[in-house]
């Protein structure tokens, strides 16, 4: 199975809409940094987009309840 692409509206972390394109590629690191603290990567969503895949294949992800699911930033 290949992703093309993946769009999550206020999940987890992920306030409003966010794309993300995975194009053609056959292998893809997730990297994330602060802009305003760039050696930072830490509680930016690296996780959260692990968790969005498995929602998607299998509904599923690591939070304990559904209402986790949702951003409220």
């Amino acid at each position: 199975m290949r992703f093309s692409n993946l769009t999550m509206v206020n999940f987890m972390r992920f306030a409003g809409t966010n794309s993300i394109d995975f194009g053609d590629k056959d292998i893809i690191g997730v990297v994330a940094e602060w802009e305003s603290e760039p050696e930072r990567s830490n509680r930016s969503g690296k996780s959260c987009l692990i968790d969005a895949i498995s929602y998607l294949l299998w509904g599923k992800t690591r939070a304990k309840s559904d209402r986790l699911l949702l951003c409220n930033y």
